[in-house]
């Protein structure tokens, strides 16, 4: 299937009513990483290029935002073609609230750009209007420059949180009132930042849980981290304990449009290892190796455990 097709498509849908393509029959499909629950709509539409059948999935924003990137990447690796991605605003459920342009121009763009250049989704969204909002991705999609050593960073975080594990001055993942993530990244924070201040390092922390616009929808960055010597390069930290595998690249997609590079910490619970379905697994590895061949995003794991 021709890319040129698929671009021509999107832009086709682009100011159109989501009405004609809301009374077609659509399919529910699985959300694909997610093992459950989730469904997205599924409908086929005629490429304008080649004749091909393309793919266009959709669901609402609500609490589904991560779900429908991670739900197109999938069905775009494991299906070989690129596909189109309709997310669909409910106001009272989305916590942006606004059409994205009235507050930041950059946003849609950018996000559409990231979703586009990387991995051949078309990401369009259905406004209150149910007008499908535009189509205009940038090339350019990052904010900041890109870390020159972003690999051998994330192996050094590694490196100290296994020192820091085995030594016990960290519990990872801890346990806390929501949950495993926020308590542990408070953990890694602690263990990362005093580090990160050297000179060779020459990061300083801005703090946790930074609220970041995304979309249609706004998210918190667990830690997040500047140069001091060139405040434009931001690195955000996300740290995944128990939902990892169901929704792997959300909220590192949703960082990176932002700041200059993200990386992902994977804390894998003993009862959670990874999906059984070795077909998902090979999607959710080669979508990861995919966005950090950027240069901007790294993917990480500490075994809780040690093993």
């Amino acid at each position: 299937m021709c890319e040129q097709g698929v671009l021509q498509l999107a832009r086709n849908l682009s100011g159109s009513s989501f009405a004609p393509l809301a009374k077609k029959d659509w399919l529910e499909t699985g959300n694909g990483f997610t093992s459950g629950g989730y469904a997205v709509g599924l409908l086929f539409e005629t490429c304008p290029a080649c004749g091909e059948q393309v793919r266009i999935l959709k669901r609402p924003f609500a609490s589904g935002a991560y779900n429908l990137p991670d739900t197109a990447i999938y069905h775009r690796l494991r299906f070989g073609q690129p596909c189109i991605a309709l997310g669909i605003v409910d106001e009272e459920k989305t916590t942006l609230g606004q059409d994205p342009d009235a507050k930041d121009p950059e946003i849609r763009p950018r996000w559409q750009g990231l979703l586009w250049h990387v991995y051949q989704v078309a990401f369009l969204d259905v406004g209150l209007d149910k007008k499908i909002g535009a189509f205009k991705p940038r090339k350019e999609w990052w904010v900041g420059p890109r870390p020159d050593n972003l690999p051998e960073l994330a192996d050094e975080f590694r490196s100290m949180l296994i020192e820091a594990r085995d030594a016990r001055k960290i519990e990872i993942p801890k346990p806390g009132p929501r949950g495993y993530s926020t308590p542990t990244a408070g953990e890694i924070e602690r263990t990362l930042t005093p580090r990160l201040r050297e000179p060779r390092y020459g990061y300083q922390l801005v703090g946790t849980e930074q609220w970041i616009d995304v979309f249609w929808w706004g998210r918190k960055i667990d830690i997040l981290y500047r140069r001091r010597d060139d405040p434009k390069m931001a690195l955000g930290i996300e740290v995944k304990v128990k939902e990892d595998w169901r929704l792997p690249l959300g909220q590192p997609l949703g960082t990176l449009p932002a700041h200059s590079a993200v990386v992902n910490i994977r804390v894998p619970l003993k009862e959670d290892r990874g999906p059984r379905d070795l077909e998902v697994r090979r999607c959710i590895l080669r979508a990861e190796a995919i966005l950090e061949g950027t240069g901007r995003a790294a993917f990480l794991s500490v075994d809780p455990a040690g093993e």
